[in-house]
């Protein structure tokens, strides 16, 4: 038996694995393939709307500056919502799924800028402000 920090530790025979089960695994496993999609989806995703909002702005300077802060509002979101729960709720932590939930919500939470544009059928010139 060896010791590391304060708990006792033993390591199991050569050759053995040990199983577990029950809803202690099932969150592992949720955990694990949570994990993956940060380091994965999330910069896939990421490209993609930056490609996207690149080919409809015809800019390349706009997507860079709306990545960075879709970015930011979702790292504060994130910052915002630990030390709610952390700091003043006093909770031992938050769900690993709130990392999934804010990526998808917070993007929509922010308000579309006002049309600046208007143009109608029957006036075929370049369109005038509003």
């Amino acid at each position: 038996m060896t010791t590391s920090g304060r708990w006792p530790t033993t390591r199991p025979p050569a050759g053995t694995t040990a199983l577990v089960g029950g809803v202690s695994s099932v969150f592992a496993d949720i955990r694990d393939a949570n994990n993956r999609d940060l380091w994965v989806i999330f910069p896939v995703a990421g490209v993609l709307i930056a490609v996207i909002l690149g080919l409809l702005l015809r800019s390349i300077v706009a997507p860079v500056y709306l990545m960075i802060a879709v970015g930011l509002g979702f790292v504060a979101t994130l910052g915002a919502t630990v030390l709610a729960f952390q700091g003043i709720g006093d909770r031992a932590g938050v769900s690993f799924s709130l990392p999934i939930i804010l990526y998808l919500f917070e993007p929509a939470t922010i308000p579309a800028p006002p049309p600046r544009w208007r143009s109608t059928t029957l006036d075929r010139r370049w369109p005038r402000p509003v």
